[in-house]
C-alpha cells in the first residue's frame, strides 16, 4: 500500500472501512445508511486497503449479474478490480482469491473458479492463522450431527472459507465428483456451519434419513427457505405412509403446511439487488 495515500485528505482508510461495516448493518432501502456505508467502502479500496477492495467487490458483483470481465463495471470498478488482479496474481491473499473465484462464478467460469478456491486453500494452509478473522482456537463441542467427529466446530483460516468450501462442493458438483463435492460441504458445514453446507448436504443425504433432517433443520433455522421447503416435502411423504394413526397423519401434515409456509415467507428485499449500482 502507498502510504502517501494513506494519509491523502487525512482519511484513514482502517477507520473508513470499519464504519462502513457498522453502516452496512442496516438494510437497504430509501433514507438508508447502506448506500453511504457502500460509498465510504468503496473509497477505502481505492486509497488499496486490502479489506475494503475484497468487501467491496464481493458485496457488489455479488448482488449483480455478470462477471468480473463484464464492460458494464469498468468504469465504477476498474481500481478495485485491478486491486484485485494484483492480490490474485501474488497468490497468497485467500479472501482474495476466494472473492475473484466468486466472481468466475458469475460469469459461469466454472473451471477457473474451482483453481482459483483450490489456490485459495492452499494459500490459507501457507499462511497459517495470519487471514483468520479472529484469534484461531478449537471448539471441541459436538454439533447437532451427534457422534461424527466432523462435527468438530472451529474458526474459519480466513474470512470467506465457508464460502470457498460451498462453492469448490457445487462445482464439483456440478462436475459429477459426488465424493468430493460431499467432503467440501461436510467441512463448511460440521467444521463451519454453514447454513447453505447443510442445505447441500442435506440434498446429498439419503431421504428421510437422521442426518439429512438434521442438515436440513440446521439450515432452516437459519433462514433457509429452500430447507424448509424440503423438510415439507419429508413430512408430507411421512403423511403417506401406511399404517399412520389419525394423530401420527396430523401430525406430519400440520408440520408439511408449517415447514411450507416458512418456505415462502416473503423477504422484503426483492429489490435488494438495484442497491449496488444506485450506489455506484
Amino acid at each position: 500500500m502507498n502510504p502517501q495515500k494513506i494519509t491523502d485528505y487525512g482519511i484513514d482508510p482502517y477507520m473508513l472501512h470499519y464504519t462502513s461495516m457498522v453502516l452496512l448493518d442496516s438494510p437497504p432501502g430509501p433514507g438508508s445508511l447502506w448506500r453511504l456505508g457502500t460509498h465510504m467502502l468503496k473509497t477505502a479500496s481505492g486509497l488499496d486497503y486490502t479489506p475494503s477492495t475484497i468487501s467491496f467487490l464481493r458485496l457488489v458483483l455479488m448482488m449483480r449479474g455478470g462477471g468480473p470481465e463484464d464492460s458494464k463495471y469498468r468504469t465504477h470498478l476498474r481500481g478495485s478490480l485491478d486491486h484485485l488482479y494484483r492480490l490474485v496474481k501474488a497468490g497468497e491473499h485467500p479472501d482474495a482469491l476466494t472473492v475473484h473465484a466468486l466472481l468466475r462464478l458469475r460469469a459461469g467460469n466454472y473451471t477457473r473458479a474451482l483453481k482459483d478456491l483450490d489456490a485459495a486453500i492452499e494459500a490459507a494452509d501457507r499462511a497459517g492463522d495470519a487471514y483468520a478473522p479472529v484469534p484461531a482456537k478449537q471448539d471441541t463441542r459436538t454439533g447437532s450431527t451427534g457422534n461424527d467427529a466432523a462435527s468438530q466446530q472451529r474458526t474459519p483460516k480466513w474470512a470467506f472459507e465457508s464460502d470457498c468450501h460451498v462453492e469448490r462442493g457445487r462445482i464439483l458438483l456440478r462436475m459429477g465428483n459426488h465424493t468430493a463435492a460431499a467432503e467440501a460441504f461436510r467441512i463448511a458445514a460440521f467444521e463451519l456451519d454453514s447454513s447453505q453446507a447443510y442445505m447441500e448436504l442435506g440434498k446429498m443425504l439419503p431421504a428421510n434419513s437422521q442426518l439429512q433432517r438434521d442438515c436440513l433443520l440446521k439450515s432452516a433455522v437459519s433462514g433457509s427457505d429452500e430447507a424448509c421447503r424440503l423438510l415439507s416435502a419429508s413430512e408430507t411423504v411421512k403423511s403417506r405412509e401406511e399404517g399412520l394413526d389419525k394423530v401420527m397423519l396430523e401430525e406430519h401434515l400440520r408440520w408439511a403446511a408449517e415447514w411450507d409456509l416458512l418456505g415462502h415467507r416473503p423477504t422484503g428485499d426483492e429489490n435488494v439487488g438495484e442497491v449496488p449500482e444506485l450506489a455506484l
